[in-house]
């Protein structure tokens, strides 16, 4: 389970993992540092659950 970044726990904001930029999308929409760390088995988890949906 992805812990939030510090923004998005201070804020109460959903921190959801944008693919694309590894960062959280609320940090993204509002372009400011996101401290958000997936590791690599939570990565592994995300691109199977990718795969599945384009599939």
């Amino acid at each position: 389970m992805l812990t939030p970044c510090s923004n998005c726990s201070r804020r109460g904001d959903n921190c959801l993992v944008n693919l694309s930029s590894s960062h959280c999308s609320a940090c993204n929409n509002r372009n400011v540092k996101c401290d958000l760390i997936v590791s690599q088995p939570e990565w592994d988890h995300l691109n199977r659950d990718k795969e599945k949906l384009y599939c």
